[in-house]
Parts: structure tokens; C-alpha cells; sequence
């Protein structure tokens, strides 16, 4: 589980659903593990399920740290979708695309308060345009954020009670535990207290949630670090 504290309650079903690859469409509440570690250093690395462990999305760590364009791939190497930065823009924006259409977009945005970080997420709904917003906002480096969706037609400002698509949270013992039972033999203290866990709503697609959470690690360690 995300966490012994998590209220899977809360964690409603998504009607429309949101998705980029139906493969990774879940009919309840799922957790899964990401390592910011990755994206920073460079090292690949694998998405994982939190109750099993077992991989879903892998990573080459290399693409994101040094390269404009990465790649989020399916275990078997199928790619997913590929991710952008948008060099000409405003805010600091990562695109995914998937054969040249633009599925979302992350920027990061100023917070309501100087301790908080927001991120903007736009997403294709049911047609051609990115209409639909999701927001991300918290303490992302504290692991301490939740990601709900813009009701329509609501301020870009006011949706912070919008529906709870995933909730990060700071890896816990479970997700610890893990990290010194994956491929490798052991598991640096520096590895285990970067990973953390996303609680993920029913009808969230885990490929588009992990992607998003990515691009969110990437943009903050370039204006950041």
C-alpha cells in the first residue's frame, strides 16, 4: 500500500477516464514507486507496483538528465510516449507526445505560498485540444503533494478541491523494503529516502500518472539544482 496512513476512501473513480494507453487503465485504486534519484544522476531505473514490487514502466535515466527529448517504455521496450521540453515557453514545460500528437503538458507554476510548488498539467480529454487541467501542488521535494483535477470551466486558480486523481507521498517502509530486494544486491540510504510512492485513483492511467510525476521531478531539478 502508499502508506499505512493512506484513506483509500478518498480515492474516487475518474469518470471520463484519464488516459494515454488503456494497458495501464486500472479498475480500482492503485500505488505505484518512482525514484527522483533517476532523473537526477541519470541512472535507469523501473516504475514499480507498490504491493508487489513487480516493474510496469521503465526509464533510460540518461535521456533525462541529458537530453531534450526522453522516452517512458512499456517493460517488453515499447515506447509509451516520448517527452519534450518546450524550450520557448513562459514557465518550464515538458510535453508527451506519441506519434507526434500532444497528449499533455506539464509547467511548473508559481505557488500559492513560498514553500509550496504548483504544476499545471494539461491533458487531451475526448477531442484534438488540451482542455482538460489538472493541478499539482504541495511540497513536491518534501513528497507532500496531492494532483486533482480541474472541475470544467473552473479559475486555473480555484480547483484545489477538484477531484483527487493521485496523492504523493514520502517513501515508507514498505517502499524501503523494496528497494533492498530489487535487481540490485543492495540499495544505497540515498536511494531508498528519494523514492516515494503516488496513491492513484480508479480510472487514472499508471503510464500518464508516472509520466506526469516524471516530468514534475525533471522540471523541478532544472530550476532547482
Amino acid at each position: 500500500m502508499a502508506n499505512a496512513a493512506t484513506n483509500w476512501k478518498e480515492f474516487k473513480s475518474i469518470n471520463p477516464p484519464i488516459v494515454i494507453n488503456n494497458n495501464y487503465l486500472r479498475g480500482g485504486a492503485s500505488a505505484l514507486i518512482l525514484d527522483d534519484l533517476a532523473v537526477i544522476a541519470g541512472d535507469d531505473y523501473f516504475v514499480k507496483d507498490a504491493v508487489s514490487g513487480a516493474p510496469i514502466l521503465r526509464a533510460r535515466g540518461k535521456e533525462w538528465s541529458t537530453r531534450d527529448v526522453k522516452t517512458l517504455y512499456d517493460t517488453g521496450g515499447t515506447a509509451i510516449c516520448v517527452i519534450k521540453d518546450e524550450i520557448i515557453t513562459l514557465h518550464n514545460t515538458m510535453k508527451g507526445e506519441i506519434e507526434g500528437v500532444t497528449l499533455f503538458e506539464v509547467s511548473k507554476h508559481q505557488g500559492y505560498t513560498s514553500d509550496e510548488d504548483r504544476f499545471l498539467v494539461k491533458y487531451r480529454d475526448t477531442d484534438e485540444e488540451l482542455k482538460r487541467t489538472i493541478n499539482v501542488i504541495g511540497d513536491w521535494l518534501g513528497r507532500k503533494a496531492e494532483i486533482r483535477l480541474a472541475p470544467h470551466g473552473a479559475d486555473k486558480k480555484d480547483f484545489t478541491d477538484g477531484e483527487l486523481v493521485a496523492r504523493v507521498e514520502r517513501a515508507n517502509m514498505a517502499t524501503e523494503f523494496l528497494a533492498k530486494n530489487d535487481s540490485k544486491d543492495t540499495a544505497t540510504e540515498e536511494e531508498v529516502t528519494t523514492r516515494y510512492t503516488v496513491a492513484v485513483s480508479p480510472g487514472v492511467d499508471l503510464a500518464f500518472i508516472s509520466a506526469v510525476c516524471m516530468c514534475c521531478d525533471a522540471i523541478r531539478a532544472q530550476t532547482d539544482y
